[in-house]
């Protein structure tokens, strides 16, 4: 006969420290979003990071934060652009040009 004996397993305690410190964060950077002493959003993105490993909602999160992330710097970079041109009065581009000040139309309908 075989005795069975008790193996603390160790493999399931990883995750679940890693989903408490990921909605501890989560909860500490929604506060820090309110609270001038925490800082909310590296807080809420290291709560989306751990919890990615685990919940599908958070990688979506994640995924699009990313998505965001690059249409707002092309969106900036573009704005940087457009602003420099204006600044500029010899640069080249459709943005900002003015027009060639027009002579005032004489009407026949007034006479």
């Amino acid at each position: 006969m075989t005795e069975s004996v008790n193996v603390w397993n160790t493999q399931p305690s990883g995750p679940l420290w890693r989903t408490a410190a990921g909605w501890t964060l989560l909860l500490l950077g929604a506060a820090g979003l309110v609270l001038p002493v925490l800082p909310g959003v590296p807080m809420l993105l290291a709560g989306l990071v751990m919890l990615s490993a685990n919940y599908r909602w958070a990688r979506t999160c994640l995924r699009r934060l990313k998505l965001w992330i690059r249409k707002f710097s092309r969106h900036r970079s573009g704005l940087a652009n457009a602003l420099r041109s204006c600044s500029d009065p010899q640069a080249r581009s459709t943005h900002g040009k003015r027009l060639p000040p027009q002579q005032p139309s004489t009407s026949d309908k007034g006479e």
